[in-house]
């Protein structure tokens, strides 16, 4: 279980730096011919979605729960991220939010 905790914060942090990254890149790009307020905008939507889309082959196909559930479902922790301007934020709330999850599964057996 302990190995499984360490492998399962090292991929949530992973995600993050990754969200990160292609926020980054699509910021940049996008700065040099638009304001920063619609940079941010767009290099956000653009994240999230690229995010949720490499998860396509995991559920399926399912574009609803890749774009959404996954992609858009991380706005909150790209938000946290911008807002703090600490990307060690968004990564504890998400292994904390993934613990708490895999804690109501073993309690309840769902």
């Amino acid at each position: 279980m302990i190995l499984y905790l360490s492998q399962l914060s090292v991929s949530l942090i992973g995600e993050e730096l990754y969200i990160a990254a292609i926020f980054v890149l699509i910021f940049l790009l996008l700065s040099t011919f638009m304001r920063t307020k619609f940079s941010i905008w767009g290099a956000s939507t653009i994240s999230l979605l690229v995010f949720g889309l490499n998860h396509y082959a995991v559920y399926d196909g399912n574009l609803y729960q890749c774009i959404f559930v996954i992609g858009l479902a991380h706005a909150p922790s790209l938000y946290a991220w911008l807002k703090t301007q600490n990307l060690l934020i968004p990564m504890l709330a998400h292994i904390l939010y993934d613990l708490i999850l895999l804690f109501i599964i073993l309690l309840f057996g769902i």
